[in-house]
């Protein structure tokens, strides 16, 4: 006699129930996609003893005839596709036929259900002593109750957490089918008591608000993007609001929550340079692309899933994300400010036969790429340097002394984005050496605060934030403007008043605004600003060595830099080959002070280049600035003057910026309540 046995009915749906319902909130989630697949607009789900005891799943549903109710607990049992070639434009959040006949051989469960057009519902009833159908009295739509979950698989019981743990993922499941359809009203509740309820009103960020409270949806910003088929919108967290783990991250495709490295990989490098490593941000992402562009027939679950193209996916959902979170204008907190609607996310019906893929949820949302526009300000004479209010001159202004001094010689001379391309190109074929401008006079300068004399004090040499030109050559005229580089905005943007009070070691600047004190880090700062005018130019101004400079590098960086020479060139190198693993620099960009580390930098690009295959090369190449920046930016110790100090706060408040490249955090805010409490004031 042969010792394979063909399993009956009843073990074979116990065993596949493994797979697909191993715990409360796993049975609830298949009921309540079948409810959204019904076309419901409000689902209610209730548990008992974290959803082992008792759990009920109410709607409005569609409602099931009563001859298909008997149908529902068979295996692979489904109305959503017919043959194997549906599967390529499945749109359902079910498909596979196997929920209920799972949790029906491992439960006692009940089924109400009542079609509109029916005079009466039918009740079906499934338990160990087998399977009863009767007519009932109940409303339009599906009540399923599931009671004594696992109550004939004890070792499945035994491996369940305690109720308030299980009664958590219950949560976690309706939370994540409300954020999946705004458009629903769903209702949630443990042991009677009601945890949430969603409005229905078809805003997305309505839903965030009810599940997650008022603070946490202050800090998101809208995400709204589209790219080759590719439809990305939501929600994502500001910079300076990172999270200490994953916990606030929820990714959908096709309005199906899912775990996809992918789009967690592509949100988080975003924020690479804006949040610090170990943080995380906290996003709600939807990601809409045609059906056959995803298989979801991964895992029985249906949350893990694979794209035919990841690379296009990480693409659309990075830059989506860098949309949203690029720094946008500064805009006085006094000014009155227009009224936004709330971000909507559009409803989706399984029944839907619209164009793929559907309207953005977030409807006012504007993913402005962040690319500077000039604005140019108008200094205004006879005001100090020192005030919010007054604009620094890229030349000598009328109330400083016209007579240049030698003795306070700068030390370097770095990027400023005031400076006009041809006045760089001036300087640079200029022999003439850069000589900063003298004291202003006591007589022009007597509304400047005392404590602005921490700037003057050290007889450290100082170190321009600005590129100083000659006055000789340069005449100062009332007509003096200074252009600044900031991001575009339709509206016209203003900074807070601040005043300049103070450094502290040479390497912090105090400012003081109305109701709070910044302390920033101004090499982390000087570095952001660079990184980002270095983004925003397509080409960069290039500085003729005198004597080119031969570096020695491995053979593999040296072929990558002469591959990218290109590259290398919008950004103000020039290089050429000099023999195996040599190469000849040229030129050097104008902005770089100091090319003793210039062997370093070009490694540095080299290995930027090389790596991180999965990115685009635009991204590499945004490594590769982090370096150069850095190499770039003032350094801690430097002297500053007061008037590169007031255009250094005032550029950090314009761009809205709070992280250097790395991540670093390089401005805090002290609040002035804060400070008083210090004193018991």
């Amino acid at each position: 006699m042969g010792i394979i046995n063909v399993l009956d009915t009843q073990t074979a749906n116990m065993i596949a129930a493994g797979e697909v319902v191993d715990r409360p909130a796993s049975a609830i989630k298949e009921m309540v996609e079948n409810s959204v697949d019904a076309g419901a607009k409000n689902i209610s789900v209730d548990i008992k003893g974290g959803g082992m005891l008792f759990i009920s799943v109410s709607d409005d549903g569609s409602g099931i005839m009563r001859d298909d109710l008997p149908k529902t607990i068979l295996r692979h049992a489904t109305s959503k596709i017919r043959t194997g070639s549906d599967l390529d434009g499945v749109r359902t959040l079910g498909f596979r036929g196997e929920a209920l006949a799972a949790i029906s051989s491992v439960s006692r469960l009940e089924i109400i259900s009542k079609r509109r057009e029916d005079d009466f519902g039918s009740r079906l009833s499934c338990d160990e002593t087998g399977v009863e159908l009767y007519e009932a009295g109940c409303p339009n739509g599906t009540t399923i109750t599931v009671r004594d979950l696992f109550y004939n698989v004890p070792a499945r019981r035994k491996f369940m957490k305690k109720d308030s743990s299980e009664g958590s993922a219950c949560l976690a499941v309706c939370e994540k089918l409300a954020l999946s359809h705004p458009e629903i009203s769903v209702s949630f509740s443990v042991d009677g008591v009601r945890k949430f309820k969603t409005s229905g009103d078809g805003k997305l960020f309505s839903v965030i608000y009810t599940l997650y409270g008022a603070e946490f949806a202050r800090t998101l910003l809208p995400v709204t993007s589209e790219q080759d088929g590719i439809t990305v919108d939501g929600y994502v967290s500001k910079p300076e609001s990172p999270r200490g783990s994953r916990a606030m991250q929820s990714f959908f495709v096709n309005n199906r929550y899912v775990r996809s490295k992918t789009a967690q990989a592509a949100a988080e490098e975003a924020y690479r340079s804006y949040i610090p490593s170990g943080k995380f941000p906290a996003a709600i992402i939807f990601v809409d692309l045609n059906p056959n562009r995803v298989d979801v027939n991964v895992h029985p679950a249906k949350t893990e899933i694979k794209f035919a193209d990841e690379r296009s996916v990480f693409s659309a959902i990075y830059y989506a994300v860098l949309g949203a979170i690029k720094p946008q204008p500064v805009v006085n907190e006094n000014t009155p400010r227009a009224e936004t609607g709330s971000p909507s996310k559009t409803a989706h019906s399984p029944s839907d036969d619209r164009d793929f893929p559907p309207k953005n949820r977030v409807s006012d949302a504007n993913p402005s790429d962040g690319i500077p526009a000039k604005v140019r300000f108008e200094p205004e004479s006879g005001k100090s340097s020192v005030s919010g209010k007054a604009a620094v001159s890229s030349s000598v202004s009328p109330s400083y002394n016209s007579k240049p001094t030698l003795d306070r010689k700068t030390t370097a001379v770095l990027f400023d984005p005031s400076f006009a391309d041809s006045e760089l190109e001036a300087v640079i074929t200029n022999p003439s050496p850069v000589i900063a401008v003298a004291e202003p006079q006591a007589d022009k300068t007597a509304s400047a605060p005392e404590a602005s004399s921490a700037f003057r004090a050290d007889e450290k040499t100082p170190v321009s934030l600005a590129v100083q030109e000659d006055p000789a050559n340069h005449p100062p005229t009332d007509e003096t403007q200074l252009s600044l580089d900031v991001p575009s905005s339709e509206q016209k943007t203003s900074v807070p008043d601040f005043r300049v009070v103070g450094e502290a070691y040479h390497t912090y600047i105090f400012a003081e605004l109305s109701d709070k004190l910044l302390v920033i880090d101004k090499h982390a700062a000087h570095e952001r600003l660079i990184y980002e005018e270095l983004k925003s130019r397509s080409t960069a101004q290039s500085q003729q060595l005198l004597f080119p400079v031969t570096l020695s590098l491995p053979a593999e960086e040296c072929e990558i830099l002469l591959e990218n020479t290109g590259f290398l060139r919008d950004y103000g190198f020039e290089l050429e080959p000099f023999g195996s693993g040599f190469a000849a620099v040229r030129a050097v960009p104008a902005r770089l002070k100091d090319i003793s580390g210039l062997s370093e930098l070009l490694e540095g690009f080299a290995h930027e280049l090389a790596s991180s295959a999965a990115l685009p090369f635009a991204d590499k190449v945004d490594r590769a600035l982090y370096t150069m920046a850095c190499k770039a930016a003032v350094k801690a110790g430097d002297k500053t003057h007061e008037e590169d100090a007031v255009y250094l706060v005032r550029r950090v408040l314009e761009t809205g910026v709070r992280y250097c490249p790395h991540g670093r955090p390089f401005i805090r805010e002290i609040p002035k309540r804060e400070i008083e409490k210090f004193f018991d004031r």
